[in-house]
């Protein structure tokens, strides 16, 4: 019988179209193989990597589920101008749905100008839109559940996007260095990768939702033109990083449920001018705050004084700007590491009142509810903050 001899880079040819249909468990022969079986396999490759790609308006897809009928939006063309991307394509008289847009799909179209995407989508890959410069329109569908790390780092010209309410995951770095003015969360337990919306200079507004437990590492870092951050309830931890050298920020309201702000959160906020730091914070990083040059107020609400995991602001912060805290609680912060270096004021004056409104339920020091009708003189907890009844 007649031999043929593949060689090794054919062999892993065709061992790369094999993998590209997701037909992982075949071994290719490294010896001899009969020249009619040869034939055969040969046939079956060409066979089988036509069926996988196929170009329809001048869009590639990948077939990533012949049964299921399912393909992505595939690499391998340079895309400019404004690409519709259909909810169905057919190729052989059969329809496929198009649910995901692949890794790099649309990578370095710097002549790229919108995307209108399936409503059919249910992910986008990694670097997807990365290096896009001029793509400032595209709409997220509603059914997209999880975008890729990079997929729209360096889109300079893309301003608004919003994401919708199903969405699941957001990679790292995904809009990072892009043109976007506004985020929002959508409700829901949304993963949000490190250095997410980091290096957006044009941002001005974030909202996040109320639940959202945490915020990672860099996420919204060098974001220098944002003013001002208000932190939803139910947020307990901010990541290292997270809003470093945000120079326009002059103000962040923390939530009553905070319990970590993390290593360099804030440094570098040159323009932050006071840090009200909730009863909840058990534990600061280090360095949390330093590079805040411009704040003139620090006050601390709890009658335990967090940890810090070593100094939090700059000296000349220490020096210079007092440090408030609840009545009563002076004596632990001049022994507690972190704050001892500051002047403290534990004047009762600097603690809230019980708001005219009164609420139904107020607690005391010991975590025991009271009618608010039954407070008489003393320091009360309200909404997660201490205040005097005098």
């Amino acid at each position: 019988m007649r031999m043929l001899l593949f060689s090794k880079e054919t062999l892993s040819s065709f061992q790369n179209v094999l993998k590209k249909l997701s037909i992982m468990n075949v071994t290719l022969p490294s010896v001899s193989i009969g020249r009619r079986c040869a034939a055969m396999l040969c046939l079956l490759l060409v066979t089988l990597a036509a069926r996988a790609y196929f170009d329809v308006d001048g869009v590639r897809y990948e077939v990533i589920n012949e049964r299921k009928a399912l393909v992505e939006v595939a690499a391998g063309i340079t895309y400019a101008g404004d690409i519709v991307i259909p909810d169905t394509v057919s190729n052989g008289g059969k329809d496929y749905s198009v649910v995901s847009v692949a890794d790099e799909a649309f990578i370095c179209c710097s002549e790229l100008l919108s995307v209108q995407l399936p409503a059919t989508l249910t992910t986008i890959g990694s670097h997807a839109f990365n290096w896009c410069s001029r793509l400032a329109d595209i709409v997220l569908p509603e059914g997209l559940a999880s975008i890729g790390e990079y997929s729209f780092c360096y889109c300079d010209s893309l301003a608004a996007v919003t994401l919708p309410a199903g969405l699941s995951t957001i990679g790292e770095n995904a809009f990072s260095w892009s043109g976007l003015k506004a985020v929002e969360i959508p409700e829901g337990n949304v993963a949000v990768g490190n250095y997410a919306f980091s290096h957006c200079a044009r941002l001005t507004e974030i909202t996040l939702p109320d639940g959202m437990s945490a915020i990672g590492d860099y996420v919204f870092g060098w974001c220098s033109a944002l003013p001002t951050v208000s932190l939803p309830e139910g947020l307990s931890a901010i990541g290292g990083m997270a809003f470093c050298n945000c120079t326009s920020l002059t103000s962040v309201l923390f939530p009553s449920t905070l319990q970590t702000i993390g290593r360099s959160a804030f440094h570098g906020c040159s323009s932050l001018q006071s840090v009200t730091i909730p009863a909840s914070v058990t534990t600061i990083g280090t360095s949390a705050f330093s590079g805040c040059s411009a704040i003139t107020s620090v006050t601390c609400e709890g009658f335990v004084p967090p940890v810090c995991q070593g100094a939090i602001f700059d000296a000349a912060i220490y020096r210079d700007v007092p440090l408030s805290v609840a009545y009563g609680s002076g004596d632990a912060y001049r022994a507690a590491t972190g704050w001892s270096n500051f002047a403290i004021v534990d004047d009762p004056s600097a603690l809230l009142t019980l708001p005219s409104e009164q609420p139904t339920v107020v607690y005391d020091l010991n975590g025991r509810a009271l009618p608010a009708a039954d407070t008489t003189l003393g320091i009360y907890v309200v909404n997660g903050r201490k205040v005097l009844v005098r």
